[in-house]
């Protein structure tokens, strides 16, 4: 569709004759797009995506990794697990997290 051209299907296709990439035929199509095409165009079955979540994966850019300044309290507790459980809606998880922040910070863990 973004070309305007019909692909020879994989099983026609040879090692040797390599597929042109979607980008040289539309220079509109960005990086991304074309990188994904050719991933699910690969020409061995096992090496194209195996489910659509795979295929949306090369489409949508993963998050930057969190970054771990101001995540360290005045009395040095670490929040960077916290806010992680958070930021990955682990709700949960984020609650157990937070239980065990406030009784570290209040020196009660033996307590409970």
């Amino acid at each position: 569709m973004l070309t305007d051209q019909l692909p020879c299907p994989s099983k026609y296709r040879k090692p040797i004759d390599p597929l042109i990439p979607p980008k040289q035929i539309n220079s509109k199509i960005s990086d991304r797009v074309n990188a994904a095409i050719l991933k699910r165009m690969e020409l061995e079955p096992q090496n194209r995506p195996q489910s659509v979540q795979e295929c949306l994966n090369l489409l949508i850019p993963k998050p930057a990794p969190p970054e771990t300044a101001g995540v360290v309290s005045a009395v040095g507790m670490d929040y960077i697990n916290l806010r992680n459980l958070l930021a990955a809606r682990k709700w949960k998880e984020a609650d157990k997290e937070t239980a065990r922040v406030m009784l570290k910070v209040a020196g009660r863990e033996k307590e409970g």
